[in-house]
């Protein structure tokens, strides 16, 4: 029997995969891949790009989430970190052990619905806490690093080889509900991101948006900071949407977050819902 989303989850958040030490997490991505059967690359040391076979018709499906946690621990850690499971939440470093989580259990589970192509982008250095606030406790004390590398490297490396996806969808953690649960969606990355959307990029959003709506009437739009506003920036001149779908997560960067167990699920059944709409719709992105 395979693992559940849950326990995707808890194996993730386990391992001590800190900003620049994100190759922590790999052997456990390698050892997914024998379930989930794709194609993987390494690109640049740390980031894994992952392309599972298309079930079904359709363009390309890019699910990004980053791999590495912030150290909140003042020393390195290379043992396994604590998380602890309870009726309604789990508690532990899980941002974004949650989205790195969720991925692989999409992938476990690509052969059993339809689905188009699907890459897997797995990222380093999306946090920029370690940079600020410890960078003694980064690889080479972060020399050469910056916030958002790994999504800038995944971006360029798909579009030199001419790999365009019809939307990106990131999966990372919110605290905007302040402790209560829900789900977000974040769309509008040009707000935040200093670039001016064509009439196609915002009409292709607002229809991804609206379609979300309609699959989960009760997500909440929000915006903040992560992943996809790089990849929003660097697709933006192809007009390809990029949005992130996020669970409510709280306290917020620190070592005992707290993440709701329905939104976990919750989250995984509309990215799957979602995933088979644009595989079935004649209508793409």
């Amino acid at each position: 029997m395979g693992k559940s989303v849950l326990d995707w989850v808890i194996k993730v958040a386990e391992i001590p995969s800190f900003s620049s030490f994100e190759e922590r997490l790999h052997p456990l991505i390698f050892r997914a891949n024998k379930q989930i059967q794709a194609s993987i690359k390494i690109i640049h040391t740390r980031n894994l790009l992952l392309t599972i076979p298309a079930t079904a018709k359709g363009r390309p499906i890019a699910l990004t989430a980053h791999l590495d946690k912030i150290n909140h621990f003042g020393k390195d850690i290379k043992r396994k970190l604590k998380v602890q499971l309870s009726e309604q939440k789990l508690c532990g470093l899980l941002d974004d052990a949650v989205g790195v989580g969720i991925l692989l259990y999409i992938g476990s589970i690509a052969h059993s619905f339809p689905h188009p192509p699907l890459y897997l982008l797995f990222s380093e250095m999306e946090e920029s806490t370690g940079l600020k606030k410890t960078p003694h406790l980064l690889r080479n004390h972060g020399k050469r690093l910056k916030h958002g590398i790994g999504a800038q490297k995944l971006s360029a490396y798909l579009i030199k080889n001419q790999l365009f996806p019809q939307l990106f969808i990131t999966i990372d953690t919110t605290p905007l509900f302040r402790g209560k649960p829900g789900i977000a969606l974040y769309s509008r990355h040009w707000e935040l991101n200093s670039i001016v959307p064509s009439k196609t990029l915002i009409r292709k959003t607002v229809q991804l948006e609206n379609q979300i709506r309609k699959l989960y009437p009760s997500i909440q739009l929000y915006n903040n900071t992560n992943d996809y506003l790089e990849y929003g920036k660097q697709f933006a001149p192809f007009s390809i949407p990029s949005i992130a779908l996020e669970p409510a997560i709280y306290p917020y960067h620190c070592a005992n977050e707290e993440v709701y167990l329905n939104d976990i699920q919750d989250i995984t059944d509309l990215l799957i819902r979602l995933i088979n709409h644009y595989s079935l719709s004649k209508k793409q992105i």
